[in-house]
């Protein structure tokens, strides 16, 4: 386990037991599966796990509003609820804003945004082949191939204004 602090390891263990404890048997391996990703990269509120964060919340928001979960024992309810809060704290913290529930229509339209703009993606990147592999490219040769065209454009204006070819003189 690479956590940077004993604080947050022990907060981790303790999330993960409180998930074991409350979550019906069937979701528990991919809510598992799910937060091991958090485990692996050490941080319980990196960057690049608001998407994360927030499917995470979908789920133990309709876990909590679900029939499986009305008869839950107060414990049970309240083990739910610091998860949710966690949850949200993180959420808050990768995107800087609160998270807010979707319903179904609602996660069922921002999928088809976002599968729809990979398709716009896929479609100007066949369509402007040389343009993406230029975009693509890292930015270390970007960059040098800004700095080349930057000499060129120098050494030709020091060329043409600079005055010492023999040709140009008078």
């Amino acid at each position: 386990m690479k956590l940077y602090h004993r604080d947050k390891a022990k907060e981790y263990r303790s999330i993960m037991l409180d998930v074991l404890e409350v979550c019906p048997r069937r979701f528990r391996e991919n809510i598992l599966k799910d937060m091991a990703y958090i485990r692996e990269d050490g941080d319980f509120m990196a960057e690049h796990f608001g998407h994360l964060h927030s499917a995470e919340l979908q789920f133990f928001y309709r876990l909590r509003n679900s029939r499986s979960f009305r008869h839950a024992t107060p414990y049970q309810s309240g083990l739910l609820q610091s998860i949710v809060d966690r949850f949200e704290e993180a959420y808050r913290y990768d995107s800087g804003q609160a998270f807010r529930f979707e319903t179904a229509e609602e996660r069922q339209a921002s999928r088809k945004e976002i599968s729809e703009s990979i398709r716009r993606q896929i479609e100007w990147s066949e369509r402007h082949p040389f343009l993406s592999a230029l975009l693509m490219n890292d930015f270390f040769t970007v960059g040098i191939a800004t700095l080349l065209v930057m000499l060129i454009i120098a050494s030709l204006i020091l060329f043409v204004f600079g005055g010492k070819h023999p040709d140009l003189s008078f």
